[in-house]
Formats: structure tokens, sequence, C-alpha cells
């Protein structure tokens, strides 16, 4: 016995099971949401939001408590840093900070749709306090320096 064909001519039968495939957007490099702020000097939270004092580009926040400070992205999201201190409980981030005699660490998050506005704040920053950014991944990728 064969079941009757109720398509309509011309017509190719709908997958039930299996997912509609939408085509993506063709994307560059995923740039991390999670970054670090690395420097060799002692840099706290009151010295990145004196940064953002005059400039007009961006207007900052900083939680003194939570040692916390935010950088408002003109059409977009926000530059996050938050103090990690001094000590890391990251076996891997100690021994990278401890190779390179980093004093100073901030966990940033970013939107990764943002990575463009986010990365000319993280040149700033660098460019005026010196110190660098890098994904918070296993390898420390990638690197945003100050330009220059």
């Amino acid at each position: 016995m064969t079941k009757k064909d109720n398509r309509k001519p011309g017509k190719k039968p709908v997958q039930k099971h299996s997912p509609a495939k939408v085509p993506k957007a063709p994307k560059g490099p995923q740039m991390p949401k999670e970054w670090l702020y690395l420097a060799e000097d002692e840099i706290t939270p009151a010295q990145i939001y004196g940064l953002f004092a005059e400039e007009k580009s961006w207007k900052a926040e900083y939680w003194e408590e939570a040692e916390v400070v935010e950088i408002e992205l003109p059409e977009a999201g926000s530059v996050d840093m938050e103090n990690l201190g001094g000590a890391s409980e990251d076996e891997a981030m100690e021994a990278y900070m401890k190779d390179r005699s980093l004093h100073t660490a901030y966990a940033v998050t970013i939107r990764p749709d943002d990575f463009e506005e986010a990365k000319k704040v993280m040149e700033y920053i660098s460019s005026h306090l010196g110190g660098y950014f890098c994904g918070d991944t296993d390898d420390f990728q990638p690197e945003i320096r100050a330009e220059g």
C-alpha cells in the first residue's frame, strides 16, 4: 500500500523534525565579552574615573565601595571595570601577572557587538594610565594596547 501524496504540485515537502536553517550574516572574529585590564603600576578606580571627568566622548560612573567604574559608550552599551584587588584565585592568572610584574587587575565586561567602540575606550585608558587589556581567555588573547 502506498500513501496518497497530498502535496501541491511544485512544492517541496517540509521536514517536520529538523530546525529551519536561517542564513547567518558573516561576522569577523568573535570578541570575548570578558576582558582583563592589567598594569605594572597600581591603578585605582578613581584614577580611571578621573580620566573621563573632562573627556566629552564618554560618560563614566564610579561606585567607590564596589570599586567599579562604568564607561558609557555613545549609542551602545558600556565598558564595566571591577577592581580585582591584589590576589587572584585563578592560578594561571596569578602566574601570568607574576611573570610580567603586574600589580593591577580589573575584570572588564563589554557587549561583543560593541567591541569597536569599547576598543577606543581601552586604547584611551592604556594611553593615559599604561597597562593593557586582554581577553579573559586561556591564552589571554587578544590584547589591546595604547595606539602608537
